[in-house]
């Protein structure tokens, strides 16, 4: 018996993306992650077809509010060759510019290359041993969880006691895996999960953010992405949240956010 593969939050037709309901935001408009992985995720393909290695980074700026409807994207070549490339990806809906992303790729040297010496302090975490298995973690309490169709639908969440917040699609972002820009679009949550664990909500109207940050030092393995959030928040209202990434065998990253926060 075949079964039918979940719909993707983002599908390609007529040289356009079409976003499912599931791409909203709390705020109105797409949600910043569904943004940022859109932008990153499109890059990610065109940068993996022409074999520009690893996306290390990307930078992507959520100008407004984008609207649920059919949106064209405008990826360039920033730099092409040797061991680093660059993309920028922008995103337009009803003829205003909505998005805007920069995204860094890298290679690794040659077989016979490799890099002598690094000390254990410096190394980055490799794929071993599992550290931990989400599934068994119980299911993230968040009463607006069930309030509506948003991009939080889209995600699996789960709480471990040690504070990391566990995410995976049960809805992908394409029909062809992106784990750097899914990771991006997960990191997104960590303002809400910030102020959720700061165990009341400040008296404010919203904290979007106007942007997201995420340098990844190799890419996630499986489909569990952990998230170790904090906030700085200030009354005038500016906000800073900075989370660590993980995947199952370790730590893999960070990402930031500039939160802007309304008044009530």
């Amino acid at each position: 018996m075949n079964i039918a593969s979940p719909t993707p939050v983002f599908s390609r037709q007529n040289q356009l993306w079409h976003p499912e309901p599931q791409a909203m935001g709390p705020f109105g408009g797409l949600h910043g992650g569904a943004v940022s992985g859109l932008l990153t995720g499109e890059l990610e393909t065109l940068a993996a077809d022409a074999e520009h290695g690893t996306a290390i980074s990307a930078q992507v700026y959520l100008l407004r509010p984008a609207p649920l409807v059919a949106s064209e994207t405008k990826p360039v070549a920033v730099r092409e060759g040797g061991r680093v490339a660059v993309y920028e990806n922008e995103l337009w809906a009803n003829g205003k510019l909505q998005a805007k992303a920069s995204m860094c790729f890298l290679k690794g040297v040659p077989a016979g290359k490799e890099i002598a010496g690094i000390a254990p302090v410096l190394q980055g975490s490799e794929v071993r041993e599992a550290q931990v298995n989400p599934d068994e973690l119980p299911v993230w309490q968040f009463e607006g969880k069930t309030f509506g169709t948003s991009y939080l639908s889209a995600v699996d969440v789960r709480e471990a006691p040690d504070g990391l917040i566990w995410l995976r699609a049960v809805q992908p972002l394409f029909n062809r895996a992106t784990p750097f820009a899914s990771t991006m679009s997960f990191a997104d949550f960590s303002t809400l999960f910030s102020v959720v664990a700061a165990g009341r909500r400040p008296a404010a109207g919203g904290w979007p953010n106007a942007d997201i940050g995420l340098h990844l030092s190799r890419l996630p393995v499986g489909p569990w992405i952990g998230l170790k959030t904090r906030s700085d928040w200030f009354a005038d209202g500016r906000g800073v949240t900075e989370s660590q990434i993980y995947d199952i065998y370790g730590r893999m990253g960070r990402s930031t956010q500039a939160a802007v926060l309304a008044p009530l």
